[in-house]
């Protein structure tokens, strides 16, 4: 399952746009109603004007028509849109021109409050050379494009809007309004317009315009009904639909609209989801098969001619509890106990599990025998969804031997009858051993044989790539003490099997039969002390149902939500909070100290897809037995679960010890540090051997958790942070760090202020916001910098490219004006086609952020093509 949050980008539709935008169509494509001029109406006797319908800038120079009635200042009937086209202009002299057009605001003409820039055209060259037009040498008459980088932007205006035209020059700003030349046609002595800044002020009324005499004015085409939006409806599939991973769903959709014909629009459709990197289809109806696991929320956009969008949207699910084929490998305790249940069998236990919380799946194997009253769905191996498996009384892991079954010799016979023949699976549950620790063939080489085992399951033809789950054995009592002795060893190497896999990118995790049984012996072993009794199988399947499924032990309680899991392992104390929807790449955050305190990061990350995790390492200050338990801790979320191979450590307060001596210990392991008010040496506190106050008691509990035996000893460790930051700064492990700048009980100068002087020497990066005049006070009221730092961190070592869900856009060769983080990271991506899969070629490498909003360069590989900004949040 995957989750894209991307609340912190968007893009900028409106006014102040420097570009016509939209999901189809362009400006030049699009409906125009009429043509307009603003500014002055005439210049020495002839009128400046262009042909109706014939594009400014593909007039040559002085052809122009006469054109009467301009008006001066345009007020809007209707809610329209304007596309700038041209400016018109007359000078005696030479000099540059900055066109713009605004919004007058009433009131006073020379205040700059009263006027909003909509637009800033391109700097525009005049040259008078020769005498063309008037009565003076150098008069000069000029018709050229109004456009930003080759663009002719669209402005929208609302009812009543006042329109005036202007240009930038010699530190003021003009504007063309009709009234007399004076002090109404500029704003100047140093004035500031919404838009652009100025200074300075004009010499006078006769200088303002190339030193002598301008008359200039800007011509527009107009697009009425701006108001009316494309109404999008879905009508297929029906909201709240859940469906199984890979199964076809059919999309459906029309469009009604008062400018554009309703079909054109719905052809020009794009469909887009939430969890979906591109677009999943365009046009009124498809269908797809290619929905990731997880919750969607699909929406259909339509853009008609003036560029309004109407969209409509539902939410479906796709697969969330649709396991598909399990098979299970073993040998007598998987196949059938035999004890005494007619209906049992740990197969039998996980099915009623499977079912009773309404998941999708079916067994796959090679063979049907002890059925163990499992239903029957089908004569057929194709049709039969239950009763096939491998376990098989007797077998061992690697070559048959002494009549046994050996399992890796026998894997291209399983895979090519029953029903494996057919269907293969999705989800492997395996566990071997028990016969070889019994009979002890070759136990030092016993777990090698079962990673051999696992190796040559994903060789196998169309394998494809299956979640394995890997148990340790139940225990085995039939001669003590040596088979006690040989189920220990033999399950204490089965983690670095799993860890192998892991590492190498495969999905193995570990399960632990053993413990839940050995634990509570005597009611669920059978006579025989090797195999497990009917209690024993719903044991067994109880383990199996959390492995495939991710839940955790114990009973969830509410985390604002979310499900918290409390439970005892190892005889830790532990909690994960479980997000609705895991996030691809499995991430997690792990809170070392105080529970529950200043949780907004956490719970935010929790809507991101992230796990909380916390273990009790309560009055351990970091010590070795502390990184002890995070250790066992973090081996348990990894092997067993699954979860991210790196992780995000939290930590307030004295909780900065223990995060800091695991990530030294453990810098593979980690994305980055969020420290809140942290303790980096424990000579600051709880020693209280600086300025800060110290606390004698816990300094007792300290010196106890080290095994030091007096201060000096523990004045003279060298492990604290402060003393191990060149391993996170080698590593590039990004430290955030969060502080009281009046902090008397964890002063910043004795801890945050070091670790940020070493992480820095050794080449490390580190952000530290300070709060002044605050003290030992976590938190921040906006927590979205701690967020951003995380969210940020995270994606960028995953390098994942994370789109605006339907911010696919049409026609290219247009800028857009992309807002944002500043310092976020984006690029822009262009294909020809949206049928064509995987076709996206970059178009923008990434790029920062400069300022927010940003106008985005977005050309595509030729005019009927698409584009797409994507964010790299780091």
């Amino acid at each position: 399952m995957k989750i894209h949050q991307l609340t912190t980008c968007v893009i900028a539709i409106g006014a102040m746009s420097i570009a016509t935008l939209g999901f189809s169509g362009s400006p030049e494509t699009a409906a125009s109603e009429a043509s307009l001029f603003i500014g002055d109406a005439a210049s020495e006797g002839r009128l400046v004007t262009k042909g109706i319908g014939i594009r400014a800038d593909t007039l040559p120079l002085l052809t122009y028509f006469q054109h009467t009635g301009s008006p001066t200042i345009y007020t809007a009937p209707t809610d329209q849109n304007l596309t700038l086209k041209e400016v018109n202009f007359f000078a005696d002299t030479s000099g540059t021109l900055t066109p713009f057009v605004a919004r007058y605001l009433g009131g006073d003409a020379q205040a700059a409050s009263n006027y909003k820039i909509l637009s800033i055209g391109d700097a525009l060259t005049v040259t008078s050379s020769d005498d063309l037009l008037g009565p003076s040498a150098g008069d000069h008459l000029e018709n050229r494009a109004f456009t930003v980088s080759s663009v002719n932007p669209t402005i929208s205006v609302n009812t009543g809007d006042m329109i005036v035209a202007g240009w930038l020059q010699d530190g003021c700003i003009v504007i063309v309004d009709g009234t007399a030349q004076g002090v109404a046609d500029y704003v100047a002595n140093g004035d500031t317009l919404s838009g652009a800044t100025v200074g300075g002020a004009p010499t006078g009324n006769s200088d303002y315009a190339f030193d002598r005499t301008m008359r200039f004015n800007i011509g527009f085409d107009i697009s009425n009904n701006i108001g009316s939006i494309p109404v999008v409806t879905i009508s297929s599939p029906a909201a709240d639909s859940v469906f199984e991973e890979g199964v076809s769903v059919s999309f459906v959709a029309t469009v009604t609209d008062v400018e554009d014909a309703d079909a054109t629009l719905e052809a020009a459709l794009i469909w887009a989801s939430d969890l979906e990197p591109e677009p999943i289809g365009t046009g009124a109806s498809f269908s797809t098969d290619s929905l990731s696991e997880g919750t969607h929320t699909i929406t259909a956009y339509s853009t008609d001619s003036d560029l309004n969008v109407g969209s409509d949207a539902i939410i479906i699910t796709i697969g969330v509890k649709h396991l598909g084929a399990i098979w299970f490998i073993g040998d007598s305790i998987t196949q059938s106990n035999a004890d005494g249940d007619a209906n049992g069998s740990p197969r039998k236990s996980l099915y009623d599990l499977l079912v009773a919380n309404d998941y999708v799946f079916n067994y796959t194997g090679h063979f049907t025998a002890n059925v163990d009253g499992l239903p029957t769905t089908g004569a057929t191996p194709a049709d039969n969804l239950y009763h096939y498996h491998s376990g098989i009384s007797g077998s061992v892991i690697g070559d048959g031997v002494s009549g046994r079954w050996g399992m890796t010799e026998s894997l291209s016979y399983f895979w090519n009858n029953g029903r494996l023949a057919v269907v293969k699976p999705d989800i492997i549950l395996i566990m071997l051993g028990a016969n070889d620790v019994d009979v002890q063939i070759d136990l030092p080489g016993a777990p090698g044989r079962l990673q051999t085992l696992v190796e040559n399951i994903y060789e196998l033809p169309d394998v494809g790539n299956p979640t394995i789950f890997l148990a340790q054995i139940t225990p085995n009592r039939t001669s003590e003490p040596q088979d006690p002795i040989n189920v220990a060893a033999f399950n204490a190497a089965i983690p670095d099997v799993v860890s192998g896999f892991i590492a190498q990118g495969r999905d193995v995790r570990l399960v632990d039969h053993f413990t839940p049984i050995n634990d509570d012996y005597a009611t669920t072993m059978q006579s025989d002390n090797l195999h497990p009794n009917a209690a024993g199988n719903d044991v067994m399947a109880l383990q199996w149902y959390n492995a495939i499924t991710g839940t955790f032990p114990g009973t969830p309680s509410d985390f604002y939500s979310f499900d918290l899991y409390s439970f005892v392992m190892d005889g830790l104390s532990c909690k994960v909070v479980v997000p609705d929807v895991v996030a691809e790449g499995r991430h997690w955050i792990w809170r070392a100290r105080f529970w529950g305190h200043e949780p907004g990061p956490d719970i935010a990350l929790l809507n991101n897809g992230f796990h909380v995790v916390y273990v009790d390492v309560v009055n351990l200050f970091g010590s070795p037995d502390a990184v002890a338990r995070f250790d066992t801790f973090y081996d348990f979320l990894t092997q067993s679960y699954g979860l991210d191979q790196r992780v995000v450590l939290e930590g307030m307060s004295r909780g900065g010890l223990i995060i800091y001596n695991w990530a030294a210990q453990n810098a593979d392991k980690v994305h980055c540090i969020y420290a809140d008010a942290p303790v980096c040496d424990f000579k600051s506190w709880p020693g209280g051997f600086g300025t800060g106050s110290g606390s004698p008691s816990d300094w007792i509990t300290c010196k106890a958790a080290y095994g030091f035996t007096s201060d000096a000893e523990a004045l003279a460790y060298g492990g604290n942070p402060v003393d191990n930051m060149q391993p996170l700064a080698a590593a590039g492990i990004p430290l955030l760090h969060v502080v009281g700048d009046a902090d008397t009980v964890v002063p910043v100068s004795e801890n945050t202020a070091i670790v940020e002087a070493n992480h820095t020497s050794f080449g490390g990066a580190i952000k530290v916001i300070h709060k002044p005049g605050v003290g030992h006070v976590h938190g921040l009221d906006d927590p979205s910098p701690i967020i951003d730092f995380i969210m940020n961190v995270v994606f960028a070592k995953d390098h994942i490219p994370m789109f605006l869900p339907g911010a696919t856009f049409s026609n290219g060769n247009v800028n857009v004006q992309f807002s944002g983080t500043t310092g976020q990271h984006y690029c822009v991506e262009s294909v020809d086609d949206l049928t064509t899969t995987n076709a996206w070629q970059v178009v923008t490498n990434v790029v920062s952020l400069e300022t927010s909003p940003m106008d985005v360069s977005a050309p595509t590989t030729n005019s009927a093509g698409f584009f797409r900004i994507g964010w790299f949040p780091w």
